[in-house]
């Protein structure tokens, strides 16, 4: 559901993302591990900051791309 959720606020925004899926093989998996220590979805990284997590870190990244406003409330989401 947190996957879902980034994805369409990045569309929705204009984002352009690069997306990894860790079901498509082992290398994804070990290239989380190498870089970030673990395996956990969604990881959103922007810049050098890593977010682990959609939901909780939606206003800070919003606020990060300078994305006005934003609380999700508009597609049901929690905040």
């Amino acid at each position: 559901m947190d996957c879902q959720a980034a994805r369409r606020f990045f569309a929705e925004n204009r984002v352009a993302t690069v997306e990894h899926d860790v079901t498509a093989g082992e290398a994804v998996k070990e290239k989380m591990i190498r870089e970030f220590g673990r395996v956990a979805t969604p990881v959103i990284v922007i810049g050098r900051r890593v977010f682990w997590g959609f939901a909780d870190n939606r206003r800070d990244i919003a606020d990060l791309l300078g994305i006005e406003a934003d609380t999700g409330e508009q597609q049901g989401e929690t905040p």
